[in-house]
């Protein structure tokens, strides 16, 4: 009976979210924007790679072309991040919160329905970001004159599904983090803090550097999507990377739920 009454509570606790988040403007605003804003960076990054690479298009490999029409979806998962941090701040902010807490007296439910909906939004816009991306890429890649990925090869469909895996992954550490600091400022560089702690390690010594390499969110994507070969000092095995994000995960949202039911509302 408990795990029935808690599955229904914790879906009431999502149809509530997703009601929250359908009647909130700045939400289809911000996922709006990070369409818009992957398509622009996308043209932005392959029109200015002479600048920014010191090659033309026509020089850049295969792999590389590909990596440079994804930095539209590096572009959208910022903006995840931030829709998924203001989606809980905003709730505290306007005190919201405590009818949410009234109506779902099981604080849990709400952490966990609210990062499960960021998830799905997040994969969502992955998904329609990278689509529009890729056709873009190659469209621009075409009208070039320079050969265009095929996206029947395994590495492209893996450095493809690597970079979308980014925006849920990061929407759930940006939901939590919002529960763990106290504002949304704190919260957004909380989380670009975890995606930049790579380029700190690099600052190690080598061993203890490849180490903290191997505990972090984005060398496991990395290494998921390809990026990061055999060899590098960010790479771990497939099964690792997928370890550590589920561990990751995990983290965040127990964290999340006990900084929530400490939480005076």
């Amino acid at each position: 009976m408990i795990d029935v009454a808690s599955r229904n509570s914790l879906s009431l606790a999502l149809a509530g979210e997703r009601a929250k988040l359908v009647s909130w403007p700045n939400g289809r605003r911000t996922i709006g924007f990070a369409l818009l804003a992957a398509v622009l960076a996308t043209a932005f990054f392959l029109l200015t790679v002479a600048i920014t690479a010191g090659k033309t298009l026509a020089e850049l490999t295969t792999r590389q072309s590909l990596e440079v029409m994804l930095m539209g979806v590096d572009v959208a998962n910022i903006t995840v991040i931030v829709l998924a941090v203001l989606f809980v701040a905003e709730e505290t902010r306007t005190r919201l919160v405590e009818v949410s807490v009234a109506l779902t007296p099981r604080r849990h439910n709400i952490v966990l329905a609210k990062a499960l909906l960021m998830a799905a939004v997040a994969c969502a816009i992955a998904v329609v970001a990278t689509v529009l991306v890729v056709v873009e890429g190659m469209v621009i890649l075409a009208l070039s004159g320079v050969d265009v990925p095929s996206l029947t090869e395994g590495w492209v469909l893996r450095m493809t599904f690597g970079t979308m895996l980014m925006l849920p992954v990061h929407a759930v550490v940006g939901v939590c983090f919002a529960y763990l600091l106290p504002n949304a400022l704190l919260s957004f560089l909380g989380v670009f803090g975890v995606m930049s702690l790579p380029s700190l390690a690099t600052l190690l010594p080598l061993e203890l550097g490849r180490a903290a390499q191997f505990l972090l969110i984005t060398p496991a994507v990395h290494t998921i999507s390809g990026v990061s070969q055999p060899g590098a000092i960010d790479y771990t095995s497939a099964l690792s990377a997928v370890l550590i994000l589920a561990a990751w995960i995990g983290l965040v949202i127990a964290a999340a739920i006990v900084a929530f039911r400490a939480r005076d509302v």
